[in-house]
């Protein structure tokens, strides 16, 4: 037996599944949708413990009456200040980006839905929708190929459209540690947000150049943090050290915006 549900069907018996307390409620409106989601009758059957017959009854019984009789009385489940399809909306934010304290979570709610939330409030709501808060797990960092593939094509370009006596130099900013740091965030229950690791433990800031037609030439400075003024000190060391050079910034005209 096949079913299609409409969107505001969907947004009512996810809803349903979070907001109530009952186990026959959320067994029931987990059929539906799973059945809706193509999965077979007795595999549905088989994950809740019920007989197939009982999966079939309440198709009909759903098909035949509506939702709102479907769930009966038995539906007692507080519905909150959000409307499920807000709540599914929630959920997928959460999910795509790590908010650290449910007063974070609460601006959301108030922006995206005008919903206002004490912070207690919204640690409440993410419970009850299946979300705690613990820390992220940590997964090695891994590049994106294709990214790297276009960087280098920009950057020939790039060198084809100056003198061969053009220095080019890459810079940034780096804080080596030797082991990265871990947080805690609103996490969806029995879920993992992953982020991505190196190893680390003591920080310092270094502030440099590379010369990107000779990796030996490397323009560095050590720093307390990497601001306006020790990238003054760096573009001024590198200029310093290349004092032939045919073409020369004016040093404070380019940096006046810091």
């Amino acid at each position: 037996m096949e079913i299609k549900l409409s969107s505001e069907e969907l947004s009512q018996l996810r809803a349903c599944q979070y907001e109530t307390s009952n186990k026959v409620v959320f067994v029931k409106a987990t059929c539906i949708l799973m059945v809706a989601d193509g999965f077979a009758i007795k595999t549905i059957a088989n994950s809740f413990g019920v007989d197939v017959s009982t999966v079939y009854r309440y198709l009909k019984s759903y098909v035949s009456v509506g939702l709102k009789e479907f769930l009966g009385s038995n539906y007692v489940g507080y519905s909150g200040k959000l409307t499920g399809a807000e709540i599914v909306i929630l959920i997928a934010e959460l999910n795509s980006k790590l908010y650290t304290t449910a007063k974070s979570v609460s601006a959301f709610i108030y922006d995206t839905f005008g919903v206002k939330y004490s912070v207690s409030g919204t640690a409440d709501l993410l419970h009850r929708i299946g979300f705690v808060f613990k820390k992220i797990t940590g997964v090695p960092c891994e590049c994106d190929i294709a990214e790297q593939q276009k960087f280098v094509s920009k950057m020939s370009k790039i060198f084809k459209s100056q003198d061969v006596d053009t220095v080019i130099y890459y810079a940034d900013g780096v804080h080596p540690t030797h082991n990265c740091r871990t947080t805690c965030g609103w996490i969806e229950k029995g879920c993992e947000f992953k982020q991505p690791m190196v190893s680390g433990r003591d920080r310092v800031n270094i502030n440099a150049l590379i010369n990107a037609k000779d990796v030996t030439d490397i323009v560095m400075v050590d720093c307390a943090s990497v601001n306006a003024d020790s990238t003054q000190a760096l573009y001024q060391k590198a200029l310093d050290n290349n004092v032939t050079a045919k073409k020369r910034w004016n040093l404070k005209k380019q940096l006046r915006f810091f």
